[in-house]
């Protein structure tokens, strides 16, 4: 340790650390710091820490609690990945960035309660967290990254908020048990899948407010109809692409629609 600051490795691969408690007087903790504390079970962090480095906490795999009490800005890279034995976290007012693969692997996460504060989620940052089965994302967030979601098999519902200006390729993709999605973005972004591989998606409702639906945004999803608001004026090449579609309400007559939904919308 040195002064405010607990430096890189300081503390990695202790093996015997069950219980952290970091004081107030400490600021920032440094990246690995406590990479590989297999037996932590519990972590308190101090009033006052304003950065966590990267891999701070990665494979502490007995970490079943963890409290943030300041207001970070951003959670880093892989900064909690892996820690198998997480159920549930908040995070806490204030945080902005949820970094790439800051929580991947953690398979047995349930609940995850995200501030409205938050603007960004990275790469990763929640693939493999197979047990969670609702995510409430803030209405501040325009940015959701490549595999954000990945392979969170028991996901059911997800709404996407309007203010969402980029969605990556695969961001919900192989959600096996996603049945329901609310799509609100009025002007996302996305010349990839974002919802591939979602065997079960029935239920896409898309929002009032949304003007445009981008290039292969639900390329290969598994649905049987849906309903363009009046709103839309624009869908975009392989919207659709590649999935079950076979019914299309258009509620205005001011748009035109991909060849791929021609056919659908002619029956």
């Amino acid at each position: 340790e040195d002064g405010t600051y607990i430096r890189k490795y300081a503390f990695s691969m202790c093996k015997e650390i069950g219980i952290l408690e970091i004081d107030n007087a400490k600021t920032n903790i440094g990246a690995h710091a406590f990479d590989g504390c297999i037996s932590m079970y519990e972590a308190n962090l101090g009033y006052n820490i304003t950065e966590i480095g990267i891999y701070a906490f990665n494979r502490c795999k007995s970490l079943e609690k963890i409290e943030i009490k300041h207001p970070l800005e951003e959670i880093s890279t892989k900064c909690f990945a892996q820690c198998n034995s997480l159920t549930t976290i908040e995070l806490p007012q204030g945080l902005k960035k949820i970094g790439a693969k800051a929580f991947y692997g953690c398979n047995n996460l349930t609940e995850i309660i995200l501030p409205n504060t938050i603007n960004n989620i990275e790469e990763q940052a929640f693939s493999y967290c197979s047990n969670i089965e609702n995510i409430n994302l803030p209405n501040e967030i325009t940015h959701i990254g490549q595999k954000a979601f990945w392979q969170c098999e028991n996901l059911q519902a997800i709404q996407i908020p309007e203010t969402l200006e980029i969605l990556g390729e695969d961001a919900f993709g192989n959600c096996n048990n996603l049945t329901q999605i609310i799509f609100n973005a009025e002007k996302c972004k996305t010349n990839k899948p974002a919802f591939g591989y979602t065997t079960k998606a029935k239920n896409l409702k898309i929002g009032n407010n949304v003007q445009i639906i981008d290039n292969r945004i639900f390329e290969g999803i598994n649905i049987d109809k849906i309903e363009i608001p009046q709103n839309v004026s624009e869908i975009r090449a392989k919207a659709f692409a590649n999935s079950t579609l076979n019914d299309i309400t258009l509620l205005s007559n001011n748009i035109e629609i991909p060849l791929e939904l021609r056919k659908s919308n002619e029956n």
